[in-house]
């Protein structure tokens, strides 16, 4: 199963709020791994067509 990353901005103060942001971070790089150059020529140009159009469309979703 694919699983896709989508990306936000959120600002926040106060060193609890900060350290368990950290801890969230730590826990998403734990079970992340790099996708190569290799990796991404390598997928089904159907999936990455999908991948662009969804990234497009992501700010009207």
């Amino acid at each position: 199963m694919t699983t896709r990353h989508f990306e936000t901005s959120l600002m926040g103060r106060g060193r609890t709020f900060v350290d368990r942001m950290r801890e969230v971070e730590a826990g998403y790089r734990e079970v992340s791994r790099e996708l190569t150059l290799s990796d991404w020529n390598n997928e089904p140009h159907s999936k990455t067509v999908l991948d662009g159009l969804a990234r497009l469309t992501s700010a009207l979703q």
